[in-house]
């Protein structure tokens, strides 16, 4: 759990989903997000504010997260 629930909203549906199925390099990748302050989660993903400070890999990540969250949120309703 996050201390900004929409970073729950986001983030728990993506592990309970899709996260048995990601290589090795995307989980390291994830535990890399996972590590990120909730501020800079916020920024990133609730906000979409500017990514582009970080590598190609973390941005194609949280692109990836959030694609699959939105699948998750659209399946639902």
């Amino acid at each position: 759990r996050r201390g900004i629930l929409e970073l729950d909203y986001i983030l728990m549906p993506f592990f309970t989903r899709y996260y048995r199925s990601v290589s090795d390099d995307g989980r390291l990748t994830h535990q890399w997000l996972l590590l990120q302050t909730d501020t800079d989660l916020q920024t990133w993903l609730v906000r979409r504010q500017s990514i582009a400070m970080l590598t190609r890999d973390q941005q194609a990540w949280i692109y990836y997260v959030l694609a699959c969250t939105r699948t998750i949120h659209t399946s639902i309703v």
